[in-house]
């Protein structure tokens, strides 16, 4: 459903964050090099891999306002400081904006990774201990996504951009 709901969106898209490690999602060389301590190699990798991705061609491919944001706790995992490159090289020059907010900032919220389309649909992602994810809740067009709808009001009320 996510391609649906990408191909189909017109104006807006959101992704929210909670996770320090997603490392069970990915399979980018470049990751694997960086959690080994090898940051320089990776970095050089990550430049061909962020031109190359998959998730690169499909931001760039969607004319819409993309935002990203990302709950991050402190001292950042060797996951995350991987990613927060990789938004760096992929992301950001794809026209995402990203934003981090400090996990202490919403810890009563009890926020879950999510996705919004055009303010209309929404995707709950769960996950296993790995980062990979185990099931997704969809909301459709009609379906009741307020609580995502509120949950990114007040992330960006306490969110900083990441540049």
């Amino acid at each position: 459903m996510f391609n649906v709901f990408w191909n189909e969106m017109q104006k807006e898209w959101l992704k929210v964050e909670t996770l320090q490690d997603y490392s069970g999602e990915e399979e980018f060389p470049s990751l694997q090099v960086w959690l080994s301590g090898d940051k320089g190699r990776a970095l050089a990798l990550m430049e061909g891999e962020s031109s190359e991705s998959e998730w690169g061609r499909m931001l760039k491919s969607k004319n819409v306002t993309k935002t990203r944001i990302h709950i991050v706790q402190k001292p950042y995992s060797p996951y995350l400081e991987w990613e927060l490159e990789a938004y760096r090289r992929t992301n950001i020059p794809a026209g995402e904006k990203i934003y981090i907010v400090n996990s202490e900032s919403v810890v009563p919220l009890q926020i879950p990774d999510f996705f919004i389309f055009d303010n209309e649909r929404a995707i709950e992602s769960k996950y296993d201990s790995s980062g990979r994810v185990e099931s997704m809740n969809i909301y459709d067009r009609g379906e009741n996504i307020e609580k995502f709808l509120n949950y990114k009001k007040e992330l960006l009320k306490v969110a900083e951009p990441f540049r």
